[in-house]
């Protein structure tokens, strides 16, 4: 199936649902860089509607990038509540004007991207044809 946005008026930009667990999911690849420059590494971000951050980031990745925490703030999910560390980053979306976005990241078990990027833009979820586009 051929996905049909011809009823936009601006460019989009489509991506396809990962595969990697039993039900597919929306992924996002983002390029994320410390704040230094220094070291910058691409992820695919799940999409997580029910995430109400940034990004989040799985402790490899904090290594890989090699954060360091600028302070704590307290988290309240449906998991529970916790306090954790808060990591300064700058990331860009290709292919999109979401470039060099400074952010704020925590760690989480899987790389997230939430709703605080998700509501800088429009969206549309096709599940029938497995892909998200920024519209």
């Amino acid at each position: 199936m051929n996905l049909d946005l011809s009823y936009s008026n601006s460019e989009f930009t489509c991506w396809d649902f990962s595969s990697g667990e039993q039900v597919p999911y929306p992924v996002i690849p983002v390029l994320v860089l410390n704040m230094r420059k220094e070291i910058s590494i691409n992820v695919d971000l799940k999409v997580d509607t029910g995430f109400n951050g940034v990004i989040g980031l799985t402790q490899t990745y904090i290594n890989d990038l090699q954060l360091q925490d600028r302070g704590t703030t307290r988290v309240i999910s449906a998991m529970g509540q916790g306090t954790l560390e808060f990591y300064e980053i700058e990331f860009s979306i290709p292919n999109t004007t979401f470039t060099e976005l400074k952010a704020i990241a925590i760690k989480t078990p899987r790389p997230l991207i939430g709703r605080t990027i998700l509501n800088l833009g429009s969206w549309l979820y096709d599940g029938k044809a497995e892909k998200l586009c920024l519209i």
